[in-house]
This record gives structure tokens, sequence and C-alpha cells, in this order.
């Protein structure tokens, strides 16, 4: 009964070392939101508008990108938005609702959402599918939710819902994302007008190595102590003749302390 109540001590124990690591994990993240634009988007016309950001005091590689859209109206299948950075785009909106059978798309009143490649709720082209399984079945209200892009790079005039997705928001990771970031924002059909309300912009950064060994060099010095603890709960006398740098080896071989910075200054100012 002693062993087993010190195996159940240790096991409280090291469940406590996992959140406290698990806590420990560090990811730069940033971002902002625009909010009161109402910028009208010119009807039926190729133009439509361009926003712009500038971001810098970056060092660190972007991870994941997640944009924001509020865009008011009441035809959604309208609707054409594309990212821009250094050269890379994403695709965000690409008519939605057309296919073969629909080539206006959906007839719904404006969007309120958040585009990140793994969104749970999939594809936006087809947010109707999603939402009742039924492509004719309309909204009352706009869009919202979490979705991912379109990512169709098919010429507006005929892109469908069976086009590959391609131009992703993952086109960026990877990129330092200091510099000029763009959206542009369209109304391609004419017979209804629409505005951009708000955008923004959210990212994850790659952590830097001399936080990942930071993080390694507090691990093991934590997981050393407690397996020490360990070994004393659960072996009540070690062999006399024993080295004794053994038990001071233990769960700490190949570790060796590291430093570095957590916490990174970061600027973002509109254009």
């Amino acid at each position: 009964m002693r062993k087993l109540g010190g195996a159940l001590s240790v096991g409280r124990r090291l469940a406590w070392l996992s959140t406290l690591l698990g806590g420990l994990s560090v990811q730069a993240q940033f971002g902002f939101f625009d909010t009161g634009l109402n910028l009208e988007l010119p009807d039926g016309g190729g133009t439509g508008v361009i926003v712009q950001r500038e971001v810098s005091g970056l060092s660190q590689a972007v991870r994941t990108v997640t944009v924001r859209l509020d865009i008011s109206g009441n035809w959604t299948g309208d609707l054409y938005a594309y990212l821009h950075f250094d050269g890379a785009h994403a695709v965000l909106l690409n008519r939605p609702g057309t296919t073969a059978a629909n080539r206006v798309g959906y007839g719904d009143p404006g969007l309120r959402i958040r585009l990140l490649d793994d969104a749970p709720n999939g594809d936006i082209h087809t947010y109707r599918l999603t939402l009742s399984g039924d492509p004719e079945q309309g909204l009352t209200e706009s869009l919202t939710g979490d979705w991912a892009p379109d990512g169709r790079t098919t010429d507006p005039d005929a892109v469908r819902d069976t086009n590959p997705r391609t131009a992703l928001l993952g086109t960026f990771t990877g990129m330092i994302p200091n510099g000029t970031w763009t959206l542009f924002v369209a109304d391609l059909a004419p017979g209804s007008v629409h505005y951009l309300d708000a955008w923004g912009l959210e990212l994850t950064m790659v952590p830097e190595p001399a936080n990942a060994l930071f993080l390694t060099g507090m691990g093991c010095l934590l997981w050393a102590a407690f397996a020490r603890r360990v070994t004393s709960s659960l072996t009540p006398s070690l062999p006399s003749d024993l080295p004794a740098e053994a038990s001071a080896q233990t769960g700490g071989r190949g570790c060796s302390a590291a430093a570095g910075r957590v916490m990174e200054t970061v600027s973002v100012s509109g254009a």
C-alpha cells in the first residue's frame, strides 16, 4: 500500500509537470482589426477596393494567417477578394456558390467571417451545403463563423466549386511578414451594392530557436528533478556500492541548460 501511495503521488507530480511544460509553449502572435471603413465596392466592376497595412519589427517567420472580413450587401455570390504580400497571394472569396448549375452564386446578405486554412466549417465557396446540405436554402442574416478561404485562381466569370484550390493562406507560411499587406475586394456582378465594413489580420509566428532551446533546457531540468523524486519514491533503498554519480544522472542524460528571448516587440501601423 505504501508503494502504491507513492506511485500515485508520483503520478500526480508528473501530471503537474506535463501541464507546466505545456503552459510554457511560447508562440508569438499579433494582429489588427480595422472597423468603421464603410468602403463602397463599385457595383459590377473589376476595379474593387484596396486597403493596406504596413507590418514591421518582426524577425520570426509566419506559421499561420487568419483574415477577418465584414462585408455588407445582399448577394455574396458577387464577391471576389484576395490577400497579397511580397509576391504571394491567397484567394479569399471567388464568387461563393457558383457551380456548373448556378452561375450567379449565393444571394445572401453579407459576411461577418474569419478565414483560416484549417477552419472546421470548410470551404467558404460552398457554405450553404455545410450549413443546411441544400445549395438552394438561402440565409436571412449575414454569414458568420470560421471558414477556409476559397483558394480558386480560376477566372471569376468561369469559376465553379469543382476547380482546384491552390491559393490558400498557407502560401504565406515561412515568410518574414515585414512589409505591406494588401487586401483587394470587388463586386463583380451588377445589381446589388456591397460595402467593406471592416477587415483584420491575425498572424502566429514560428518560435525562434532560442525560445525552443530555453524551453528544452527548462524541461530537462524539471524532468531530472522529478525523476530523482520518482526513484526515491519507488525504491526504498539503493545498493551501498552504487556509484554516487549514478543517481544524479537519472533522467538528465543529454540535457543542458539553455536560455533565449521569449518575447519580441512588434509594431503594426496603418498605411
